[in-house]
């Protein structure tokens, strides 16, 4: 996408702002910003998930098992072995035999390991796109955000889902808060979107063409939504077969095809807004701290977009 259709994107969500769910807001910021740190690891060479591993692995004081390593990701122990394994053909971890127990294995950290995990420790593009919030503002925002996480848990007796991370670094941690906060309100969305058969991926798309004036393309909607092109047009075609959204040609430019939303696309929106779980959480923070988080998400977000039009 060149600059002119990042611009065109991005204002496509300005005019639709004043509608804009608020657990969908952090959902697309948490996306934008994930997007944004995905294109700095590609510059390193390294998958994000293979960060995560390699961040726990210099945060442990002991040596650990693959056992603790799926435990601390939070993850399938089937899932981090398959990793681990194309992880040391790399040469950026090693497993070795325990010391007592010769059965056990453990995992280390290799220089090449170490190295490539202190480089993308940085956080450049982390820090690029938290600037745009001044201390004061981005320390309200974790506040809000740990606030409407903790409502969560206690409300719904869960446990935190993501390992805990050692750091000073506010930027990394308030990231690092806002994916966990949405993720988990994302649980919640799908199990009341579920009774509408309605995936929460399509919650997003159907608020998006509802409150957008022009109907947006392919490319448009990808952009907003900060998700790969490929994924939205499956997505897309999934929903025209379903009587949500038809195509729609230019009134300028015929070989241009946008989207809007059908009869059933309208009605399906007014189901997915359905979400009182969602809103009894999000009003545990008081109606104007609302607007200072949406404020914040919308900063983050349009900032994010920005470091992503920049690459």
């Amino acid at each position: 996408m060149n600059s002119e259709d990042s611009q065109k994107a991005k204002n496509i969500l300005l005019s639709s702002e004043k509608n804009i769910e608020l657990d969908i807001l952090m959902e697309l910021t948490r996306d934008a910003i994930r997007k944004v740190r995905k294109i700095e690891f590609d510059g390193y060479g390294i998958h994000p998930r293979r960060y995560a591993l390699l961040l726990i692995l210099q945060d442990m004081d002991d040596i650990p098992t693959p056992a603790q390593l799926a435990r601390r990701l939070v993850r399938e122990r089937h899932s981090v072995s398959e990793l681990l394994s194309k992880m040391e053909k790399d040469k950026l971890v090693k497993k070795v035999n325990d010391v007592v127990h010769k059965n056990r294995v453990r995992v280390l950290l290799t220089k090449k390991g170490s190295r490539l995990t202190d480089l993308a420790s940085k956080r450049e593009s982390i820090h690029a796109v938290f600037s745009i919030l001044n201390k004061p503002k981005l320390q309200h925002l974790y506040t809000l955000l740990e606030r409407i996480r903790d409502s969560i848990l206690v409300d719904y007796g869960l446990n935190r889902s993501v390992p805990h991370v050692r750091s000073e670094d506010l930027d990394y941690l308030a990231y690092l808060l806002l994916v966990e906060t949405t993720d988990e309100i994302i649980k919640l969305r799908q199990k009341q979107l579920a009774g509408y058969g309605i995936h929460y991926r399509r919650a997003a798309l159907l608020m998006l063409l509802h409150n957008i004036h022009e109907s947006p393309t392919a490319v448009e909607i990808a952009h907003h939504l900060c998700r790969e092109r490929n994924s939205v047009s499956e997505l897309l075609n999934k929903m025209e077969r379903d009587g949500l959204i038809r195509k729609v040609h230019d009134s300028k430019k015929q070989n241009i095809i946008r989207f809007e939303l059908t009869e059933n696309g309208q009605k399906a929106y007014i189901q997915s807004k359905e979400r009182r779980g969602i809103k009894q959480i999000i009003s545990r923070i008081s109606k104007k701290e609302q607007l200072e988080l949406e404020g914040y998400l919308l900063a983050l977000y349009h900032k994010a977009l920005e470091e992503i039009g920049g690459t």
